[in-house]
């Protein structure tokens, strides 16, 4: 009796995680599939620059031309939130409207924060930021780390 509890056990186990993205918010789903593809898109401009014979400053993808850090990662051209805003356009091929981050605004859809060597992706949604609950990820352009909170 006590191996088949065992064994039911980990069978309701291994059937719970599979299930658990299923009862997540629509917030937390959309700013996973958004860092997601922000996240593959610094990978994409890294592997370019990884693969050209001489390792420069900017890597062209189409028609645009993205400034790079000396290690290949996307470049935050100002020290501010104002170069959080250009990293986001250029990682993201399609990005969703973001604003810059205020704690008095409750903002609709994306919010952008950060300084020297770091930027804030905020999935607001008409909500207040609360560092426990909103979703939100990093992104650090030395190198490359994009990091995931509340998801």
């Amino acid at each position: 009796m006590t191996i088949v509890v065992v064994i039911l056990s980990a069978l309701a186990l291994i059937a719970s995680s599979r299930y658990l993205d299923v009862f997540e918010s629509e917030d937390v789903s959309t700013t996973r599939l958004v860092a997601e593809a922000f996240e593959s898109g610094a990978n994409l401009i890294h592997r370019k620059w990884i693969e050209k014979p001489e390792h420069g400053d900017t890597i062209e993808i189409g028609e645009l031309v993205i400034e790079v850090t000396p290690e290949g990662w996307v470049k935050q051209l100002n020290e501010n939130v104002e170069g959080c805003v250009a990293i986001w356009k250029e990682v993201l091929s399609v990005a969703p409207l973001i604003a810059i981050y205020n704690p008095s605004v409750n903002v609709v859809g994306w919010s952008v924060g950060g300084g020297p060597g770091v930027c804030y992706f905020f999935n607001q949604n008409g909500e207040p930021f609360d560092d426990d609950e909103t979703p939100y990820f990093s992104y650090t352009p030395h190198n490359g780390n994009v990091t995931w909170f509340n998801m």
